[in-house]
């Protein structure tokens, strides 16, 4: 019965070692999919907005969304992708909550005010690969669904560097152009972001990362140029090939009096060929 038991220990501990090794870290991802590998993420988000009211009252809104998107490796560094869209009720579409729900990267450009978000679509090259950094570019154009001539074209180059141990830094450079409609006439508006996410692996299943980003709009003959920036918690456990994560976001940080924030729960899996390891 000893050598039973002794037997089954040694099994148990072997078999968590394996796992524990075979786990895939979240911060050993590759930045782009490989060759027919799609990664399918959902989420759902709740936005708020508090600001003044009258005889010195805070006043708030509240606001819910969701957030599809599906991404497929083509090879050779390259990967297409889709993103869609949808805002629940009305402080949803004010807000923009489907952003809160996006989890990772809540920043978007030109999606609108509408129930049914502007789509995105995105193309993405990974140009340097090695050990420890990737690097490449995106191209991501955002269509509108309704009447307003409202295209945007975002353009960025970004890294991701692979840190000693368990970290991983992942920092992009986007220029967003957006042809936008006013009862004058029409503008097109510039503007820049810089986005910087922060990673690492507290288990080999445990991931949290810190996430932020200053966007600049320029001015234009209908608008003046202005700054605003958000910044994300954001905690996740990896079960196997889906990742489950919860985001807390502060958004436009920089404003005049108004204060948005929003909560979101975001699952993540991917389906085919695993990547190289890094």
């Amino acid at each position: 019965m000893k050598r039973l038991a002794a037997g089954a220990l040694i099994a148990i501990a072997t078999l968590s070692a394996h796992i524990t090794h075979a786990q895939e870290r979240w911060v050993d991802d590759e930045a782009v999919q490989p060759a027919m590998r799609v990664r399918a993420t959902a989420g759902c988000g709740v936005a708020t907005l508090t600001y003044p009211g009258a005889a010195g009252m805070t006043r708030g809104l509240v606001g819910t969304g969701l957030n599809g998107e599906a991404v497929l490796g083509l090879g050779r560094g390259f990967e297409v992708g889709v993103r869609l869209g949808l805002r629940t009720d009305d402080g949803g579409r004010g807000l923009r909550a489907d952003e809160v729900a996006r989890g990772l990267y809540p920043p978007t450009f030109g999606t609108g005010l509408s129930t049914v978000p502007n789509p995105e679509l995105l193309l993405r090259w990974r140009a340097v690969q090695a050990r420890w950094l990737e690097a490449g570019v995106d191209d991501r154009v955002v269509l509108p669904t309704g009447a307003e001539p409202n295209v945007t074209e975002v353009i960025g180059v970004w890294l991701a560097a692979h840190g000693p141990g368990a970290t991983r830094a992942d920092v992009s450079f986007d220029s967003a152009l957006s042809w936008q409609s006013f009862r004058a006439g029409y503008v097109l508006q510039l503007a820049f972001a810089l986005p910087i996410r922060l990673w690492i692996n507290v288990t080999p299943g445990l991931f949290a990362g810190l996430v932020t980003t200053p966007v600049y709009y320029a001015s234009t003959s209908y608008t003046t140029s202005y700054l605003n920036a958000s910044a994300s918690l954001v905690a996740g456990y990896r079960f196997g090939r889906c990742d489950l994560s919860l985001g807390a976001h502060l958004v436009d940080v920089v404003n005049s009096g108004t204060d948005r924030a929003g909560l979101g729960v975001v699952v993540s899996c991917r389906f085919g060929p695993r990547g190289k390891p890094t």
